[in-house]
């Protein structure tokens, strides 16, 4: 188990070295935050029409 541990550790080592694997992983770091971030947006936004269409609800029950 050692070994077969060391190999692995020295590839990690040498792709994080690696720059262009750098660049690549900060992209897709990216690419998945803005991902994110727009689909919360989306959530916020039918969270908003699904309370102003509650609100007209109740205004008339009032």
């Amino acid at each position: 188990m050692f070994w077969p541990g060391v190999l692995i550790g020295m590839g990690i080592v040498i792709l994080l070295k690696n720059e262009t694997f750098q660049k690549a992983v900060m992209k897709t770091g990216m690419k998945a935050y803005r991902a994110a971030e727009s689909g919360i947006e989306e959530v916020k936004e039918k969270l908003s029409k699904i309370e102003s269409e509650l609100e007209k609800e109740e205004k008339p029950a009032k």
